[in-house]
């Protein structure tokens, strides 16, 4: 997986993380809620990947290997690198 950091407002940061592989598709939304994600009905029906779990928020487009992440609260580190083991999991 390739990450980029972005710099956002007011001094937070925001991240572009590139799959490799297989993109992401409405057949790994259970996989998330399964690991703990909320993953809303209504952006699923839109197309749109929206995650979130303790602070950390995944979207992006389904079929592609793009996703943006955003990360709020302490020990972003931790949640960011737990995100990392359950999309190489689920997104295979």
């Amino acid at each position: 997986m390739k990450k980029h950091t972005l710099k956002s407002c007011c001094g937070s940061r925001s991240h572009i993380w590139l799959l490799e592989g297989s993109p992401i598709r409405k057949s790994h939304v259970e996989a998330f809620t399964a690991a703990g994600y909320v993953v809303p009905p209504n952006f699923t029906q839109s197309g749109v990947f929206y995650a979130t779990r303790g602070g950390v928020i995944v979207t992006g487009a389904f079929g592609t290997q793009r996703l943006s992440v955003r990360c709020s609260g302490p020990d972003c580190e931790s949640k960011l690198a737990q995100l990392e083991v359950d999309l190489t999991a689920i997104v295979k």
